[in-house]
């Protein structure tokens, strides 16, 4: 509350809740106080995005419990965090043990074949994989405190927005897509290795690590595009407030509402969230690109050269085995999809 002289009398006023308030009052109170407009039956933001942060933090990569959820317990959050912890451990111990198997393997058939037969080659790209995941891990638990920050800071965004503009996204739909997204990288690497699997003639209980690899292939693949599909959601919301800055302003062009040091500051606090968006994700993105190009680089060598440079025996020991013939074009079809 403020209050104004006038007329000799004090006269008392509602005022919007500042920053800290915003972050740090309940949901009930943040609607008596008219922090979210016409949106007052809008739960927070961190709620709304409560399936999107426990698919990330279910498969390792923010091992920390969610803050302004659930009211604060010290005994239940810290019960959380260890088992968010013990849980990214158990992931982090599965990738590192596949990983050494590839590797394992990778050796073995460059001692007999060289690194141009298509077995090395596909070997090498499909071992990216638990590497990559294994990489991705390092540097989201390096970065959970700043990730935390990140989610407190877009929460106060949120809630500005609600405040002034009556607008905030649309988290059912960007949800929907992300988990679309999710099922789809792990539907087509598990329907691939599936044919395999029945074309090779394989049988349950012939080998563990076939049998497991129905099930590794496709939660391999999810490690492998959940940061991206994540990555995906901040940026469309984060594009969605300046849509709702921009249509503001736009709404207010000859500035009767607001002031334009108003918009110019409401401007600034977005292009921090980007440049805090920016330095939460820059590593991950460099090292995306960097396996993305490698991986196109060994699937173009494995696409289009290795032939040339096969032994003779080789490549007619190949021919004459449709079992081999069979593995290399299954081979070439994950090449392809990674």
């Amino acid at each position: 509350m403020s209050s104004t002289v006038v007329s000799g009398k004090r006269v008392e006023r509602n005022r919007p809740p500042t920053d800290i308030e915003l972050c740090t009052l309940p949901s009930t109170a943040l609607r008596s106080a008219g922090a979210f407009g016409h949106f007052s039956s809008e739960p927070p933001l961190l709620q709304r995005m409560t399936a999107i942060l426990r698919a990330v933090q279910l498969l390792g990569l923010y091992p920390l419990p969610l803050v302004g959820v659930q009211p604060f317990n010290r005994v239940l959050s810290f019960n959380k965090a260890f088992l968010l912890v013990l849980l990214s451990l158990i992931f982090f111990l599965l990738n590192l043990s596949v990983l050494s198997i590839n590797v394992y393997i990778t050796v073995q058939l460059t001692s007999f074949y060289g690194w141009l037969y298509p077995m090395t080659l596909s070997s090498v790209v499909t071992g990216l994989k638990p590497l990559i995941n294994f990489v991705n891990f390092l540097i989201f638990w390096i970065s959970a405190m700043r990730h935390r920050r990140f989610l407190r800071d877009l929460m106060i965004i949120d809630n500005h927005l609600i405040e002034l503009y009556d607008s905030t996204p649309n988290m059912r739909a960007i949800g929907q897509r992300f988990f679309c997204f999710i099922i789809l990288s792990a539907l087509i690497p598990m329907s691939l290795r599936a044919i395999e699997y029945i074309w090779m003639s394989e049988q349950p209980g012939e080998s563990l690590l076939n049998d497991l690899s129905l099930v590794l292939v496709p939660l391999l693949s999810i490690w492998n595009m959940i940061p991206l599909a994540y990555f995906w959601v901040i940026n469309v919301m984060l594009r969605s407030y300046f849509r709702a800055l921009h249509q503001a302003l736009r709404k207010d062009v000859h500035l009767r509402e607001k002031s334009l040091r108003f918009y110019f500051n409401q401007f600034r606090k977005l292009s921090q969230m980007t440049t805090k968006m920016t330095l939460l994700f820059t590593p991950f993105l460099a090292f995306t690109i960097f396996w993305t190009v490698l991986t196109l680089c060994l699937s173009i060598n494995f696409l289009t050269q290795t032939g040339k440079f096969l032994p003779m025996e080789l490549e007619r020991a190949m021919k004459e085995s449709q079992g081999n013939s069979i593995i290399v074009y299954f081979n070439l079809g994950y090449c392809v999809m990674q």
